[in-house]
């Protein structure tokens, strides 16, 4: 868990599955079985992650949900590295699968990936363009006192989910297996695993 995760998610609301609010929030948006709104939803081929181990299967669970509460659903699918990925990222999809393994553990290595802004316009992939966002992005990534920095993403954190420009849907850990004989391993953080102070004992 990261250590930043206390100081960064306090007091940042969180949104729970609820189908009669979404199905309001639908109605007071003009929307109904007449005019139901479309959604393009994508979700990637060719591939398995920790927090994606079956694509298509949470695809079609999640387009249930969608489409139990009035929403068209059209689907979609592209190859993981070659396809899915560049379109993610230009902003192409309505609705898409993206996962995260950090590099280093900051948040700016989170928000600052996905929502940052460059001269002056935003990621594409999430099109969270949100006044007074880029200036607390930048606010925060200039904060080197551990509380403040703290404080600072925590502002961001909030900005970004005012807007739901994103849902979390699981925080998935990575397996690693060994036998007894491998010794002196020390797990990375980021799955760049080294091997160099590895030594496999005669037992």
């Amino acid at each position: 868990t990261s250590g930043w995760f206390d100081s960064v998610s306090e007091g940042v609301e969180v949104y729970d599955y609820d189908p009669d609010a979404a199905r309001t929030l639908l109605a007071d948006a003009g929307y109904g079985p007449e005019n139901p709104p479309v959604v393009n939803f994508w979700y990637p081929t060719e591939v398995t992650r920790p927090y994606m181990p079956d694509p298509a299967g949470l695809h079609q669970a999640v387009t249930t949900m969608l489409e139990e509460v009035g929403f068209q659903v059209t689907p979609g699918s592209a190859i993981w590295g070659t396809e899915y990925i560049p379109a993610a990222q230009n902003g192409e999809y309505d609705l898409h699968f993206l996962g995260w393994t950090g590099d280093f553990d900051d948040p700016s290595n989170w928000y600052g990936v996905h929502f940052g802004y460059s001269q002056g316009e935003p990621a594409a992939q999430f099109g969270c363009d949100i006044e007074g966002l880029e200036a607390a992005i930048d606010e925060a990534d200039a904060a080197l006192d551990e509380t403040e920095r703290g404080a600072a993403w925590n502002e961001v954190a909030s900005i970004i989910q005012s807007e739901v420009c994103f849902a979390t849907l699981v925080h998935g850990d990575t397996g690693i297996a060994l036998t007894d004989q491998v010794q002196n391993y020390v797990a990375n953080p980021t799955g760049s695993e080294s091997f160099v102070d590895i030594w496999l004992s005669g037992e």
